[in-house]
């Protein structure tokens, strides 16, 4: 059994196309750094996704997470954003989150 599966990344031109539409300086830098980081992962790793992948939906997710800029400081700032945490949530963001570093599997 080989260690990297036979899928694909779908509708790359159209993901290429998003990419170069979007207009704020900003979500377009952090954009441009998943892409880059996804496609890196997606060709260079053996542990590849287990069944094609639709680039475009993927970026777009992105897309509109990355374009909420004032969540997405106050998240760096280490405050809980979202509907997910209650108001009395006592968890805290743990600090290898807030500094962008992750563990191995």
């Amino acid at each position: 059994m080989s260690a990297t599966t036979d899928v694909e990344l779908l509708r790359g031109d159209e993901a290429a196309e998003l990419l170069e539409r979007e207009s704020n300086p900003v979500t377009k830098a952090l954009l441009n750094n998943a892409n880059y980081w996804l496609v890196r992962k997606f060709f260079t790793e053996n542990n590849r996704p287990i069944a094609d992948l639709d680039y475009r939906y993927v970026l777009e997710l992105l897309r509109d997470i990355f374009k909420e800029h004032d969540v997405l400081a106050r998240l760096l700032n280490g405050e809980h954003v979202g509907a997910f945490f209650g108001e009395d949530d006592a968890t805290t963001v743990p600090e290898e989150a807030l500094q962008g570093s992750s563990q191995e599997r």
